[in-house]
């Protein structure tokens, strides 16, 4: 520097030198030499931090900021190499710190280095000259993150020798045993996510015995003079009028026509027939018991919202694969098992009309 100002004050480089106590003169060696009693000042803005590259160690120097000033006081005397400010930089964006080739060396005292305030007063961090940044145990390393960030490092040894620790916008890691770093990540947006719980199937189930009321008659359409109840899980819920829905799937009764246990279906959309529509994404395996109301040759028929024939690929009648549904008994009742998928269904009988005892929908 060429500076010396011992006993007095003066100027240099835009700091204010108070050496009336004190010393600071240039050593001819590279480094100023500073005696204690020094009292240096300078202008700084908002947000400034201020390291110092010392010979013996940064213990010897009191740094203080107010009011936009920055002030050095030498407590013992020591050289000085330099003065630095810095101010914060914010990792706000998803960033890898490349540490590899750093030649950096800071130990026992504190320095920055791509935005990173190391503390290596009781540490070390410096390059080994082989692609690894040397850090011993005590070293803390801070560094400015947005919210949300999730910080990383990627050691030598292990991740265990680090403690991260995020709060208030500053994150903190703090090395536990001596290591080597290669590089420090910030990353926004990469929270683990939950796991999609499994999806329960649940089963609605038309329980026509539910609706034994003793002034049910023929061809007495849902919602004109009662409540029925339609089961749903272990719950009762009692629907008035048009409509049921829940998850995914809807019972529509307009069209249904009851005698006491058992619902009436004929041929066609808008002819009594039991409408019911899966959601996007979902699958419904359903079970109906039935039988024919009298002998017409009457078979069920699935049809779908326009009122075509659905064609079902995995029917069973009483257990056994079939490739249609068979002529309904009169005597007794089948059970008939098959799947659909997503869309509106309304389930009838084909020739003639049939009694349905029971039906299942359980959606996936």
């Amino acid at each position: 520097t060429g500076a010396n100002i011992q006993g007095s004050t003066g100027v240099y480089e835009g700091l204010n030198v108070d050496a009336t106590a004190g010393k600071f003169a240039d050593n001819n060696g590279g480094w100023v030499q500073v005696n204690a009693g020094t009292i240096i000042t300078l202008n700084v803005a908002e947000g400034a931090k201020v390291s110092l590259s010392a010979y013996s160690t940064v213990e010897n120097f009191e740094i203080a900021i107010a009011d936009g000033v920055c002030t050095i006081t030498v407590k013992a005397n020591d050289y000085l190499k330099a003065i630095t400010v810095l101010y914060p930089v914010v990792y706000d964006q998803n960033t890898t710190i490349d540490l590899s080739a750093t030649g950096a060396n800071i130990q026992g005292s504190t320095g920055v280095y791509e935005g990173l305030n190391v503390d290596a007063t009781n540490g070390k961090f410096a390059d080994n000259g082989g692609g690894w940044v040397q850090v011993n145990a005590g070293t803390i390393i801070t560094l400015n993150v947005a919210e949300g960030a999730k910080v990383s490092v990627t050691p030598y040894t292990s991740a265990e020798n680090f403690e991260i620790a995020i709060a208030d916008g500053v994150c903190t890691i703090t090395v536990k045993a001596n290591d080597y770093l290669k590089a420090i990540a910030v990353e926004y947006g990469t929270e683990e996510q939950p796991e999609e719980p499994e999806t329960e199937a649940v089963t609605y189930t038309l329980d026509i015995t539910q609706i034994g009321k003793d002034n049910l008659t023929e061809n007495l359409v849902i919602g004109d003079f009662f409540t029925a109840t339609l089961q749903v899980k272990s719950e009762s819920i009692k629907i008035t009028g048009a409509s049921y829905e829940a998850d995914g799937l809807v019972f529509d009764g307009r069209q249904v026509s009851l005698t006491k246990g058992k619902v009436q279906v004929n041929d066609g959309v808008w002819s009594n027939s039991i409408s019911f529509t899966v959601a996007e994404g979902q699958t419904a395996k359903v079970v109906i018991y039935a039988a024919e109301k009298s002998d017409k040759q009457t078979t069920l028929k699935v049809m779908n919202e326009a009122g075509e024939t659905v064609t079902i690929s995995d029917l069973k009648i009483n257990g056994a694969a079939a490739d249609a549904f068979d002529t309904l008994p009169i005597d007794k009742v089948h059970k008939y098992e098959f799947t659909l998928s997503a869309g509106t269904y309304h389930i009838g009988g084909a020739g003639g009309g049939a009694y349905i005892y029971g039906m299942s929908v359980t959606v996936e």
